[in-house]
């Protein structure tokens, strides 16, 4: 089928019940003139490269079977005894970052108390996607997505070379704390591959994540480099650094890192692990390979 045809359809069946404007803000446009430029970014935001945590790969090459959209999850952190806190986290993350990752400045600034909050409670929330990335030469991966419509250039201007570029986008999810949603996120998709993927290891099957800044994504003719695409921030997450949060949100006392002892055990946590479940789905990507502890 025609991408414009497809894209044009859905978009009209989202607007034929909502009460939203597309006419840009330039003389004599038109809400037509909207919706075509709108529909014209969504495909440029399927045809551009997704670098290297994809091979490569665009959005439009990923297979329906290869997508698993809106995955629910829900963490459960201790509740009682020495919690957790962001300086933790931080510290952690220090602990696994090289030193030219490019979030290692965001995860000083949290090991130094930027939030200054205890961990505690329930914590929900939803994956945008969470893509499969396959290979005949080595095991599936699973990268963690996240689409993201924050403005970087300049409004009623297209975008200039380098708007969306690794430094401004690295600046922007930095400002807005975005690493630890890719953290939290990284954590949930964990928990959930190690039920349902055969001899699962975080070291072969996570992927990382990739924030996707829709507004830069100019297709495939774009002039960013193959490893570092236009509206494309990637974000490599050492596997054992999500294994280690993963522990630490769970009450369990990180092994390498200098955090304060006496971290409690939940009930119910496997082998002294984390014991967090996702929520609203029972597969992934087909049939559920693995059974869940009692």
């Amino acid at each position: 089928a025609d991408l414009h045809a497809v894209v044009r359809d859905q978009l009209g069946r989202e607007l034929s019940w909502r009460s939203i404007s597309l006419a840009p803000s330039l003389p004599d446009a038109t809400e037509e003139d909207g919706r075509a430029r709108l529909v014209d970014g969504i495909i440029a935001s399927l045809h551009t490269p997704l670098g290297p945590l994809f091979d490569g790969r665009r959005l439009s090459d990923i297979a329906e079977a290869d997508r698993l959209p809106e995955l629910g999850f829900e963490l459960h952190l201790p509740q009682s005894g020495r919690l957790p806190t962001d300086r933790d986290i931080g510290a952690l993350l220090l602990a696994h970052l090289s030193a030219d990752d490019p979030f290692r400045p965001w995860a000083e600034e949290v090991a130094a108390g930027v939030f200054d909050v205890e961990l505690a409670g329930h914590l929900n929330g939803e994956i945008d996607a969470v893509l499969r990335v396959t290979s005949p030469e080595r095991p599936d991966r699973y990268v963690v997505v996240d689409y993201k419509t924050n403005r970087l250039h300049q409004r009623d201007t297209p975008p200039l070379p380098g708007d969306y570029g690794p430094e401004p986008m690295v600046a922007q999810m930095a400002h807005h704390h975005y690493p630890l949603q890719a953290l939290l996120y990284s954590v949930a998709l964990h928990r959930y591959l190690r039920w349902r993927v055969p001899a699962y290891d975080p070291a072969v099957h996570l992927g990382g994540a990739a924030y996707l800044f829709v507004r830069g994504m100019s297709g495939g003719g774009n002039d960013g480099l193959p490893d570092a695409p236009h509206g494309v921030c990637s974000w490599a997450i050492p596997p054992t650094a999500v294994v280690a949060l993963s522990d630490l949100l769970a009450g369990v006392e990180p092994a390498g890192v200098t955090v304060p002892a006496s971290l409690p055990t939940p009930v119910g946590s496997a082998s002294g692990a984390d014991s967090g479940r996702v929520a609203g789905q029972g597969t992934l990507f087909g049939p559920e390979s693995g059974e869940e502890p009692s």
